[in-house]
């Protein structure tokens, strides 16, 4: 009996769906990457956050706020960034992302989702979004952001 095995959707995949889905991005793909440049905000009463994502294959989405920078509030940075800059958005040891899923229907709302919980942490000082800091072995209580929390959240508008 043969596995149902899913091939990985290609990165013209990838820009042709995020092309109908949201046409409001800037998309290129070309060289085996797809990069992204668009606007994001998480409610209706956010900042709106410009942000960029790159995509290879065999390489996980890599999203960065450029716009407005990311506040340090004492120095610190927020929660859930990888060393590069990029936003944390789920933990790749527990494979919640996968590159048979859209980016459309992970990556984009998770960000949106991420700026939700960063917003939050401004203004009181404790990270509600749960999950594990990818710097750090501390396992902290793990919900994938892909819960019932996530779908109460109504973003605002996608820029």
């Amino acid at each position: 009996m043969k596995k149902n095995i899913l091939k990985p959707l290609t990165i013209m995949e990838q820009y042709s769906h995020l092309k109908q889905t949201f046409d409001w991005l800037k998309c290129t793909a070309k060289c085996g990457e797809l990069k992204v440049i668009g606007q994001i905000s998480p409610t209706t009463i956010s900042s709106t956050y410009t942000f960029t994502l790159n995509y290879r294959l065999q390489s996980r989405p890599r999203v960065r706020i450029i716009e407005p920078k990311l506040e340090k509030p004492g120095g610190r940075n927020p929660p859930h960034l990888f060393s590069d800059g990029s936003l944390c958005l789920y933990y790749p040891k527990h494979y919640e992302w996968k590159p048979t899923m859209l980016i459309g229907e992970t990556i984009i709302p998770w960000t949106s989702l991420w700026l939700f919980y960063y917003e939050v942490w401004l203004a009181t000082g404790t990270w509600f979004g749960k999950g594990v800091h990818p710097t750090s072995n501390k396992k902290r209580d793990h919900t994938p952001l892909k819960t019932k929390a996530f779908r109460t959240i109504r973003p605002g508008r996608f820029s």
